[in-house]
């Protein structure tokens, strides 16, 4: 009853519980035949000494007495060693119960340990679990990063790609209105050549008037120019607005 109440025995333990019940049972068995052959040897002397009764009749009174001696004597014996068979029993009985209790131990101490290791599990589970988020959640800033990497370097092109887009418009601008002045001024030239004298003065100031307006308007488209240069330079408004505020100032600037 003991045992179920416990439990299954633990494995280890079996080999114990085996050479404690083997020794005990020994131990009973060698104290058993120890009695035994003495007894029989206290039985062949008892045969003897009925002989020597039959054949000493005429001391039979102090064979009597003897035999009462020796009977005494073996009693005592006998005595003694039921005395030793029971405390050898209690030895044993001794020896079972260190045994229960080494074994009741022996299964608690197991418990303890199942225990301590089952949660020492549960704990490097969790922190399994922790790593294994972690590393998902790097994974994904990383990649965020690099998506972020590649639009910055898809605006750094789109924005260089503008630069010099402007910058080529500039040049174009520039050449277009140097070209422009100089035809107007060789037509001033040929206009003039082809003049009357009596329309030379009047020609005169009206060429120098245009002359005039066109280096204001050279002057303005250049401010023009370099300010659009600034705007590609500057921060980068959306390409509608861009759009607009280009035609708007080569509209204005050709006007």
């Amino acid at each position: 009853m003991a045992q179920a109440a416990l439990g299954p025995e633990p494995s280890e333990l079996q080999p114990l519980r085996s050479l404690v019940t083997q020794l005990g049972k020994r131990v009973a068995r060698e104290k058993a035949d120890s009695l035994k052959v003495q007894n029989h040897r206290l039985l062949a002397h008892n045969q003897e000494l009925k002989g020597a009764i039959a054949d000493i009749g005429s001391h039979q009174t102090d064979v009597y007495v003897y035999i009462h001696e020796k009977l005494d004597e073996y009693s005592d014996q006998i005595a003694a060693y039921e005395q030793r068979v029971a405390e050898l029993e209690a030895e044993a009985e001794s020896l079972r119960s260190d045994r229960d209790r080494d074994i009741a131990k022996g299964r608690e101490d197991a418990k303890q340990e199942i225990l301590r290791l089952t949660q020492e599990v549960d704990s490097l589970q969790d922190e399994l679990a922790r790593v294994q988020e972690f590393q998902t959640q790097r994974e994904e800033v990383f990649a965020e990063l690099d998506a972020v990497r590649a639009a910055l370097k898809q605006e750094q092109r789109g924005r260089e790609e503008d630069r010099v887009s402007m910058e080529r418009t500039k040049i174009a601008e520039k050449q277009r209105l140097k070209d422009e002045m100089l035809r107007r001024v060789q037509e001033a030239k040929e206009s003039i050549l082809a003049d009357t004298v009596q329309q030379l003065n009047d020609t005169t100031k009206r060429t120098l008037a245009e002359n005039e307006q066109m280096t204001t308007e050279l002057a303005y488209q250049s401010r023009e120019v370099e300010k659009l240069i600034d705007y590609v330079d500057g921060p980068r408004p959306s390409p509608g607005s861009q759009e607009q505020g280009v035609g708007r100032r080569l509209a204005k600037g050709c006007g």
